[in-house]
């Protein structure tokens, strides 16, 4: 169980070019080790790393913050591998994770700008053009 557990994370890792897809690999490939319970979740469960980013990201949305132009959302790498626990469904889980550096992402970095203001249209009448 362990081992089809491991390969179907690595799998995944390996379909993927990005690195927070191998920062929660990593993670659960931890989780793993020193948790069984972990990977009969992980090989009988339909759950997927990409769907535990999925749901990282509907969260991180509810948590955005605006600065000026920008929107900004703060989360923790131990918020983040949180949510991939329940996500996954796991009891016991490892709280101290050897993840070399985690940079929690910002999901959306995008500049809030304020639709353009209409100008009122200015309306002027010269008194002589309507005498004269």
């Amino acid at each position: 169980m362990i081992e089809e557990a491991k390969k179907k994370i690595k799998d995944e890792m390996e379909k993927s070019k990005d690195n927070f897809t191998k920062d929660i690999g990593n993670y659960l490939l931890q989780q793993i080790e020193i948790n069984t319970k972990a990977a009969e979740k992980i090989v009988t469960g339909d759950k997927t790393i990409q769907g535990a980013i999925e749901k990282m990201t509907k969260i991180a949305e509810k948590r955005v913050v605006r600065k000026g132009n920008m929107a900004v959302v703060r989360m923790t790498p131990e918020e983040g591998f949180e949510i991939v626990a329940k996500y996954y469904g796991f009891e016991g889980v490892q709280t101290e994770i050897k993840v070399e550096e985690v940079i929690a992402p910002i999901v959306k970095e995008v500049p809030v700008t304020e639709a353009p203001k209409k100008e009122k249209a200015k309306f002027e009448v010269n008194i002589e053009d309507l005498l004269g």
